[in-house]
């Protein structure tokens, strides 16, 4: 091995050089401006950055296609997209990836895109894809470009990186190689996250179960009265959000996410919320204890967002010391605790999603109000005893599912730890695959 200290890659065989970007690309053009562009319902498809998949295919799928006229597309003729050429974002995220297919060959690219020609007859443009997309070339690359508002990384600054450069027989049985390795690790993912959805709803049906029949399957139902949530125990009633509540629901803070000072109270988002409904220490953000005061989140309290992907999504406080919440979360504070618990689980179920869902599709934008939020139907008993029998039954028998859920999340993160050290291993040559016979990696 060759030591290249200076470089990104660190060592490399012996038999391999190092080149720059520049000498392996023979056109890579971006226009700097992509502006007044009058879309087609039928022509030249538009490729953008959503559109480039992780495993390198430029995708429709999840996407809403655009067109562009063929008549617009030739005013933009250095990045008509040929086959075998790489795609690559360079501004907002930069570093994803893409190989253009025949499908997508004769499509044009927004000015986020680079579209990068390879010197075939030096390089494979899947080898230089494996390259590109490997975490520490990905690291490298946002430590060169440019710290604006918007990450952006210039073509110079992109053409100058150094890499290494196997011979091509050596890049072929390295492609074979990933090809073969990444797919079945991530068959292994896609295992392990079906299992998870799984159990999530599994955990739904335990938490839906729960709020609408109660514990006791002998009890003698009645009808609701509203029809998404069904039938009831007789002892139970069906109450709107605001008469579980202790004051009107409110929207927190128009503020920006400044501070990060952990003396101060800590300025809740919904971008802080996991998916376990837990608080991200890495996202922490805190706001003065002024403006903290006026929206103030106390243990026990609720937080709902409003609007946007994530409208409905749930949040609650269980932590001692207070905190504050951003403009796109609703608070709701209910009677007590256990009734704040109860209204919380509601939101884990099955019945509250349909709620969620009915209201998005009855509106023009992504957006349940605090007023829709107060008008919730909620099924729940007549007694605090037996609101806290089933807010106790349901951690217990959910508690195993999360610990479960969890560690199945850390086995797919390492994992994925495992392909990104394969991938960059692979293509720095760490991992000596050039006395393999091709039938060993296919």
């Amino acid at each position: 091995m060759i030591e290249q200290k200076s470089n990104w890659f660190g060592s490399i065989p012996k038999e391999w050089s190092v080149t720059s970007l520049k000498k392996a690309i023979s056109l890579a053009y971006r226009y700097p401006t992509y502006y007044g562009i009058d879309y087609v319902g039928e022509g030249i498809l538009e490729v953008r950055g959503e559109m480039l998949r992780t495993d390198g295919q430029i995708s429709l799928e999840n996407s809403s296609p655009r067109y562009i006229s063929l008549e617009t597309s030739n005013r933009f003729p250095l990045t008509i997209l040929e086959k075998g050429d790489l795609v690559i974002s360079v501004r907002g995220t930069i570093g994803k990836v893409g190989i253009v297919d025949e499908d997508i060959a004769g499509s044009n690219i927004t000015a986020n895109l680079l579209r990068l020609k390879i010197i075939k007859k030096l390089f494979v443009p899947e080898y230089l894809f494996w390259l590109i997309r490997n975490h520490v070339f990905l690291a490298h690359l946002n430590n060169v470009s440019d710290s604006t508002t918007i990450k952006t990384i210039t073509l110079p600054t992109f053409l100058s990186i150094e890499i290494p450069s196997p011979t091509l027989l050596v890049q072929n049985k390295i492609v074979k190689y990933l090809n073969q390795k990444v797919q079945s690790i991530d068959n292994i993912v896609v295992q392990k996250q079906n299992l998870i959805n799984l159990l999530e709803q599994q955990r739904q049906s335990i938490i839906t179960e729960a709020v609408t029949k109660g514990l006791n399957p002998n009890v003698k139902m009645k009808d609701s009265g509203v029809e998404w949530i069904g039938e009831i125990p007789e002892n139970w009633s069906v109450k709107k959000v605001k008469y579980l509540i202790s004051e009107p629901l409110s929207y927190g803070a128009n503020e920006s996410a400044e501070l990060d000072d952990r003396e101060l109270p800590r300025y809740i988002r919904i971008t802080d919320i996991d998916d376990s409904g837990k608080l991200r220490e890495s996202t922490f953000k805190s706001i003065s204890k002024e403006i903290a005061n006026l929206y103030n989140v106390k243990n026990g309290d609720i937080l709902l967002a409003r609007s946007g992907a994530t409208v409905g999504k749930s949040y609650f406080h269980r932590e001692s010391e207070s905190a504050s919440h951003a403009g796109y979360l609703i608070k709701l504070r209910a009677k007590n605790y256990k009734i704040g618990e109860y209204i919380y689980l509601y939101t884990q179920s099955y019945i509250y999603s349909q709620w969620i869902n009915s209201n998005l599709i009855q509106a023009t934008i992504q957006n349940v109000s605090a007023e829709k939020y107060a008008n919730l139907y909620v099924s729940i008993p007549d007694r605090i005893e037996e609101v806290e029998l089933i807010v106790n039954n349901i951690k217990h028998r959910i508690d195993e599912i999360n610990s479960l859920i969890q560690k199945i999340k850390i086995e797919i993160n390492l994992i994925k730890e495992y392909r990104q050290s394969l991938i960059y291993e692979a293509v720095t040559g760490k991992i000596d695959i050039s006395e393999m016979e091709l039938e060993e990696v296919r």
